[in-house]
């Protein structure tokens, strides 16, 4: 996805990844399920397994979550009410902030070959009210 331009997955959308494939954000990633209409990114094999997939990558030059005077979410990169499951298969996380800041918040990752979640030491990051299992 290329800087300046944003992607917005709906709640109760399943995006599967084919064997390899990845997702690098530049630009701006809203991925906000609710509660009871969540959003998963994952395989798209017949029986998955951790590794099937890469990750998705939020680059440097994404665009970092913002927040209001009372810290809510107001605006960038987030993922909230998301499951991301069986990826990694590069060795690194299925959620990769590299030198960038999404919000992610009541995720559920799991089943990854590696890290659940990746995240550049030193870089502000808001990751709330999540579950990381099985990685």
């Amino acid at each position: 996805m290329s800087s300046g331009a944003t992607l917005t997955v709906e709640p109760g959308v399943t995006v599967k990844f084919d064997s390899g494939k990845v997702l690098e954000v530049e630009g701006t990633l809203v991925a906000r399920g609710t509660s009871t209409s969540t959003i998963t990114f994952t395989s798209s094999a017949a029986s998955p397994a951790a590794g099937d997939w890469g990750y998705i990558k939020f680059k440097d030059s994404s665009t970092d979550a913002t927040f209001d005077g009372n810290g809510d979410y107001s605006s960038g990169s987030i993922l909230e009410h998301c499951v991301a499951e069986y990826g990694a298969g590069s060795g690194v996380g299925i959620i990769w902030a590299a030198s960038s800041s999404p919000f992610i918040n009541n995720c559920t990752v799991q089943y990854s070959q590696a890290n659940g979640v990746s995240i550049t030491p030193g870089v502000a990051f808001k990751f709330t009210n999540n579950t990381l299992t099985s990685n």
